[in-house]
């Protein structure tokens, strides 16, 4: 009998051990998820700030490469100089 008793508490023990070992690994598990969530919603906002950031960086098609014609106006430097500099002003 008493052995029987023994048997018991131990089964019970272990049960009891075993159970709240996986409700503190589920609380972990949880944790874990609602972290892997967070970081998650971080990334996408971040992906949205940069999809924004591309955007407004985009060259909009109306400003392309142009040829200008500058035969006969004065300028300053070599004329087969590599880089060449036109400024446009208007004084109004």
């Amino acid at each position: 009998m008493k052995r029987g008793v023994a048997i018991f508490f131990i089964v019970l023990f272990v049960t009891v051990y075993a159970l709240s070992g996986c409700t503190q690994q589920d609380k972990d598990i949880e944790a874990l998820k609602k972290e892997i969530a967070g970081l998650k919603k971080g990334q996408e906002e971040i992906l949205k700030d940069i999809r924004s950031i591309k955007k407004f960086l985009r060259i909009p098609e109306e400003f392309k490469e142009a040829v200008v014609n500058i035969a006969g106006e004065p300028f300053k430097g070599a004329k087969d100089a590599k880089v060449t500099l036109i400024e446009f002003s208007d004084y109004q």
